[in-house]
């Protein structure tokens, strides 16, 4: 700020306590720009304020770099907060006037009145400041210096000396150290850049100014990723412990595009109150300490070259947190082959969460060349993935580092070490060291030609731990036991590992197989390519064992496997080696399925039958009895039911070396014969003619036999036998006979059935009957097809006669029935035929309803002779449709004896 200052006693002639603050009523100054490109300028200004009796005291107006002004009012002017004296002052009327002079390279640009106040001799005080301004008088100044400040908050390195002149960091001349200088100075985010020849060099001949300002960005030109920059810093001519640059609680701050070598101390150096470096696309080289060494939170190192330093190449202490590692080369020359190493390792971790690498290939850092390790960890929760450890930028070439690869030491946790390619390091690829190194998970990365083990979780030498019983041994990474492998055997598809995990019990492990050109001389494989993973769990005895396929490896390789604890992330060494032979041939697998069931005459495709191949060899099949399948050489058969009972079967499947057998059942249930048909003769039978009737069943049981039983109605029982049959009697009286017929197979299943129509036998000799009179009609006997009152009753006349005439095969005579209540007139037109037995009758013929024809009637009729009534019978069915249209029996079979009783008249059976 520059302050506009009254300091000019005057008389006080009122009590103190009783007087009131001054005010301000306005304010103004002339011109409204000036120029210090040469000289100072002159700035006139004007106060108007008001005192009832104490007096002003001073008085000042202040102004206000415009760029400075939502940055920080702390920083106003180059001057860092001197005040500005008011030449002349003069108190006339309630106005102050004055001038102010503006120093020669003041900052150029905007200025801005920012507050105004009065203060009197009591001690009162009045400022107004803000949107209030704009009604006391004008607020814009305009200040020009064509000498070199710069009007915005960037700084151009154009010398490479290591001065500092009066006027400081200027368009003419500017250092880096007078850059820093300026940038720490002024509020608010800041740029350095520089405008030098290509292959400039900076040498500086003692530390350069600690970085403070939030948001100074360094910027050496160079763009891309490990690009050679054009500047260097140079720190050879320092005496101490000196650092390239230094961070001091600064936050945001970035580095990039620069060399920075020579220096007795760190390159760059970060402190515990500092946050968010980036440094980026640098070579930081040859320095007395570390590359990189940083206790602040969220440092980046990206796409950098940090090599030929006497410690390590990137160092986060134990108590920086996050921050990320990722496209840099540590421990290798400019060439990405030669040697540069850093004295102790590529990258050191003493604190927590950081990532090294990461999923891209841009990620990859490349950790070579190294006295000692490539990438050395003491903190927690940090992870390293994707990193090319011991080989050169190509990925190929050997560039060991010292001793390992990787190591977790003591404090070394929770680390994911996954997918990097640990090779040709002087002494293990991976290393877990220290009884408090718990919890690393080592996944799915490429290990091969270290000097010494893939994985080592070392507790006291070096070399293969042996498993213990149960795993309840301590130690790094909990002296996780390794998996014993049993058998390796490969395919062009598939690698088959077979083996045996003894650990903790009841808990889930992730196994890892990985496949090498040759087992490591310790016995043990060292993890070259990884095949692929799967998961076991122990049981309550901590055992597991295992039989899982990944990846095909090469026929002759080493294969070797890790356990991963689940719980806890714990990763074991690699296990003994064992050699990827081809398989010898296993026996193939057959399982019949069943029993299976089959009714005769069906057919059960046996469904469940399955069979395999361990070794994918195509099978053969037989099945024996062959004629009992309807294919044997199908895997899943048909099986027909031939005669119930039970088929034993077996199966036999043959790869061309080695057979597997099975058998199953095939149960046959039985199914009954089935009546075709049963035909007697169509045509009355004379007494002591044969009636013969025809048989016919199927049964699809084919093996079976049968036999039939045939009930001849008049207490005569015969048999035939087989599905096509016949069978004969000869009645000894007449009469209408109801023939049933039964069919039994030999396991017992029958069918039954009566003959469709009765078998007549009549005897030409045997008399003839005669009737007439009526009968009570029961409801119920009527029922014509659209009745309008089918339980009509009433009176119903008959009459007839029927006898046969001599040498006649038909009788001969004439029927009338009269149902006047239900308008039905019958009369017959022809008889079939007449059977006279003993006291009762029964003949069949045709006639007509009420003059139409197409009826068939049967008629029953019982002499009572002197001791009973005389009953009388008659059915009369319309032939088309078979519909019964009287019957004063309804219900009743055709075979069954007349039983209403006549009302008037007589029946008489003449013999």
């Amino acid at each position: 700020d520059a302050d506009v200052l009254l300091d000019q006693p005057l008389a006080v002639t009122a009590n103190p306590a009783d007087l009131q603050s001054p005010t301000v009523d306005g304010f103004s100054f002339t011109p409204p720009a000036i120029d210090v490109t040469n000289a100072s300028a002159r700035v006139d200004v004007s106060i108007d304020v008001g005192d009832e009796l104490a007096g002003v005291k001073a008085a000042w107006l202040t102004f206000r770099s415009r760029i400075n002004t939502a940055i920080s009012p702390a920083f106003v002017s180059r001057h860092a907060g001197s005040a500005y004296p008011l030449a002349s002052p003069t108190l006339l009327d309630g106005t102050l006037t004055g001038y102010v002079t503006f120093p020669r390279y003041d900052r150029a640009g905007a200025w801005t009145v920012s507050q105004v106040c009065a203060y009197d001799w009591v001690g009162h005080l009045t400022c107004i400041s803000g949107a209030a301004l704009a009604d006391l008088g004008p607020t814009e100044l305009t200040v020009t210096d064509n000498t070199g400040l710069p009007d915005d908050p960037s700084w151009t390195v154009n010398s490479t000396g290591d001065t500092t002149d009066a006027n400081g960091c200027t368009t003419l001349h500017c250092t880096l150290r007078e850059a820093i200088a300026r940038a720490n100075a002024e509020p608010g985010p800041q740029t350095i850049d520089f405008d030098l020849p290509a292959g400039s060099q900076i040498s500086v001949g003692s530390g350069l100014p600690a970085l403070t300002d939030p948001g100074t960005v360094i910027d050496g030109g160079a763009s891309g990723c490990r690009t050679v920059p054009t500047v260097v810093l140079d720190g050879s001519s320092t005496t101490g412990a000196t650092t390239g640059f230094t961070l001091l609680g600064a936050t945001d701050v970035t580095i990039k595009g620069l060399t920075i070598r020579n220096f007795a101390g760190p390159g760059i150096f970060a402190n515990n109150s500092s946050h968010r470096l980036l440094v980026e696309n640098d070579t930081i080289i040859d320095n007395g300490n570390d590359g990189v060494q940083s206790q602040a939170d969220d440092v980046t190192v990206s796409c950098s070259r940090l090599s030929g330093n006497a410690g390590f190449g990137v160092h986060f202490g134990n108590e920086a947190a996050g921050g990320t590692i990722a496209g840099n080369v540590a421990g290798l020359a400019v060439d990405g082959v030669t040697p540069q190493e850093n004295f102790f390792s590529g990258v050191f971790l003493r604190g927590s969460g950081a990532l090294v690498g990461g999923p891209l290939e841009s990620d990859a850092n490349v950790l070579s060349g190294n006295r000692l390790r490539g990438i050395e960890i003491h903190g927690a929760g940090n992870r390293v993935e994707g990193n090319l450890v011991g080989l050169a930028v190509d990925g190929v070439t050997p560039a060991g580092n010292g001793e390992t690869g990787i190591i977790m030491q003591q404090g070394g946790s929770d680390t994911t070490a996954v997918e990097n390619h640990v090779a040709h390091n002087g002494r293990d690829g991976i290393v877990v060291s220290g009884s408090t190194s718990r919890g690393n998970t080592i996944t799915r990365n490429s290990v091969h030609d270290n000097a010494e083990l893939g994985i080592d979780l070392l507790a006291n030498a070096n070399g293969p731990d042996a498993n213990d019983p149960g795993d309840a041994d301590s130690g790094p990474n909990g002296a996780q036991n390794m998996p014993v492998l049993t058998s390796t055997e490969v395919t062009t598809t598939a690698t088959s590992v077979e083996g045996t995990l003894d650990s903790t019990p009841s808990t889930p492990f992730i196994i890892e197989v990985f496949a090498n050109p040759a087992c490591d001389p310790s016995g043990h494989g060292e993890g070259e390519t990884y095949l692929g993973s799967f998961g076991v769990t122990t049981d309550a005895a901590g055992l597991a064992s295992f039989d899982a396929d990944v990846a095909p490896a090469v026929l002759g390789s080493s294969i070797s496997v890790t356990a991963t604890d689940q719980v806890n992330g714990e990763t074991s060494e690699l296990s003994a080696c064992t050699t990827a032979e081809e398989p010898s041939n296993r026996p193939p697998t057959v399982e019949a399925g069943g029993p299976y069931t089959v009714a005769e005459g069906s057919t059960v495709l046996l469904s469940d039958v399955v069979a395999d191949d361990p070794d994918g060899d195509p099978l053969t099949v037989s099945w024996d009895p062959a004629g009992a399948v309807s294919d044997p050489t199908a895997l899943q058969p048909g099986v027909t039911g031939v005669d119930d009972g039970t088929i034993s079967l077996q199966i036999t499947v043959d790869d061309g070396t080695a057979t597997a057998s099975d058998t199953t059942n095939v149960v046959v249930t039985n199914v009954a014969p089935a009546i075709v048909s049963a035909d007697g003769p169509s045509e009355p039978t004379a007494l002591g003619n044969s009636v013969s009737i025809d048989l016919l069943a199927t049964d699809p049981g084919t093996a079976d036999t049968h036999t039939w039983t045939v009930d001849w109605g008049d207490g005569t029982v015969s048999s035939a036998t087989g599905l096509d049959a016949d069978a004969a009697h000869t009645y000894a009286q007449p009469g209408v006979y109801v023939v049933s017929v039964t069919v039994t197979d030999d396991d017992g299943g029958t069918d039954a059935q009566t003959l469709s129509g009765y078998v007549v036998v009549y005897d030409p000799d045997g008399g003839f009957v005669t009737g007439g009179g009526w009968i009570n009609s029961p409801a119920g006997s009527y029922t014509p097809g659209d009745p309008s009152d089918p339980d009509v009753v009433g009176r119903a006349n008959f009459g007839f006669v029927a006898k046969y005439k001599k040498g006649q095969s038909t009788p001969t005579g004439h029927t009338e029935f009269q149902f006047q209540a239900g308008d039905l007139n019958f009369a017959s037109s022809s008889y079939d035929w007449l059977v006279v037995a003993g006291s009762k009758a029964v003949y069949k013929g045709l006639g007509t309803v009420n003059g139409e024809g197409g009826y068939r009637f049967m008629l029953s009729a019982i002499d009572g002779g002197k001791s009973g009534p005389d009953r009388f019978r008659i059915k009369i069915v319309e032939i088309d449709g078979d519909i019964v249209l009287y019957d004063n029996q309804a219900g009743a079979g055709d075979d069954a004896d007349a039983s209403t009783a006549i009302q008037g008249g007589s029946i008489v059976i003449h013999k």
